[in-house]
């Protein structure tokens, strides 16, 4: 009886077949799994943490320079940025009413969820006595290409 069903068998067990009936040989290399891709999955970590060690950036307006107190991890830090200005006068001009801050954190996220922390003081005096008709705080994020798309949260 002839089968035409192969499988693998050791060294020994093949020498010690007869030659008619041995199968052909077939080598392979069996490959070990390697780590291709690390995904975290974690709520609360402060990602701002080291931004600039990576090569992550901070651009801001008013207070050239203290940005980087934003991501210093001490929550006692502060970072007076002007947050309001009065349009009656028509000498002043200004470069950036907005006040726009970019921040570039210095690698790739998925982020579900963010959060910005302000001092109860401030919150009370800047967010919660203005007029709900206007937008205090708008976040937007981009999708990393160039230029950048931007979309709002």
């Amino acid at each position: 009886m002839c089968s035409t069903f192969l499988r693998p068998i050791d060294q020994a067990t093949y020498e010690a077949i007869e030659a008619e009936w041995q199968g052909p040989v077939e080598y392979y290399r069996r490959e070990r799994p390697r780590l291709t891709e690390v995904e975290v999955w974690t709520m609360g970590d402060n990602i701002s943490l080291g931004a600039l060690d990576r090569g992550g950036e901070i651009i801001g307006y008013g207070n050239l320079g203290a940005e980087k107190l934003t991501v210093d991890g001490e929550w006692g830090s502060f970072w007076s940025v002007e947050v309001g200005f009065s349009g009656n006068d028509p000498a002043v001009v200004f470069q950036d009413p907005h006040r726009n801050i970019y921040f570039d954190l210095g690698t790739w996220y998925w982020v579900n969820r963010a959060a910005i922390v302000f001092g109860d003081k401030l919150r009370d005096r800047a967010f919660r006595r203005q007029p709900r008709t206007g937008r205090q705080l708008e976040l937007r994020r981009v999708d990393g290409a160039r230029p950048g798309r931007w979309r709002r949260n």
